[in-house]
C-alpha cells in the first residue's frame, strides 16, 4: 500500500490568492466610502449646533463671532481647540478626532476633511478632500434642497466628489 500526501499544489494556492486579493481591492474602498459616510453623519450634528448658536448670539449682539467661547456652546468631547500658527484664535478652529477641522469662518461654519491630517491646519487647508458648510446667511451656495448645507469638493478628491454627490444631491 503506497500512501500519497493531501496538499494543495502551488497554483491552488496562487489563485486563493487572487481572489482573496481581488475582493480585498473591491472592499476596502467601499469600506473607507462607508467609514467617511458616518463620520460626516457625525460632524453634521456639531455644524448645525454652531450654526443655531451663532444664530443666537447674532440676535442677542447683532454680529456673529469668530470666537465659538462666546457662543453658549461647549466643544464637543471628540474636538479640541486648535492652535494655528504662533497667533492663538481663541475658539476659532476646532480639530476633531474624526479628521475634520471645523473653522468658525465669517458667515458660516465649515468642517473640512483632511484624513490624517488635522493636527494642523494649514496642512489640512491645502490638501482637504471636501469642506462641508452650513451658510448661516443662507445665502447664494445654498441648496436648494437643503438651505443650510453645502459640500463642496476639495483639490479634484475623488473621495470628496463621491460624499458630495451622494449625501447632499
Amino acid at each position: 500500500m503506497v500512501q500519497t500526501k493531501q496538499a494543495f499544489t502551488l497554483i491552488e494556492l496562487l489563485v486563493v490568492v487572487l481572489i482573496i486579493g481581488i475582493l480585498a481591492a473591491v472592499a476596502v474602498p467601499q469600506y473607507q466610502k462607508a467609514v467617511v459616510r458616518s463620520r460626516v453623519s457625525a460632524i453634521l450634528p456639531i455644524l448645525q449646533s454652531l450654526t443655531k448658536a451663532e444664530e443666537v448670539y447674532y440676535l442677542t449682539n447683532g454680529s456673529y463671532t469668530l470666537d465659538a467661547g462666546e457662543l453658549d456652546i461647549s466643544v464637543p468631547a471628540e474636538c479640541s481647540d486648535l492652535y494655528v500658527s504662533s497667533k492663538w484664535e481663541a475658539g476659532k478652529y476646532w480639530t476633531c478626532g474624526n479628521d475634520f477641522i471645523i473653522d468658525l469662518a465669517g458667515n458660516e461654519t465649515t468642517a473640512s476633511y483632511c484624513s490624517g491630517k488635522n493636527s494642523n491646519w494649514f496642512e489640512c487647508a491645502a490638501s482637504r478632500d471636501f469642506t462641508l458648510a452650513f451658510d448661516w446667511a443662507h445665502g447664494a451656495y445654498a441648496q436648494a434642497s437643503d438651505n443650510l448645507r453645502r459640500c463642496k469638493v476639495e483639490n479634484g478628491s475623488a473621495l470628496g466628489q463621491f460624499v458630495c454627490n451622494t449625501l447632499f444631491k
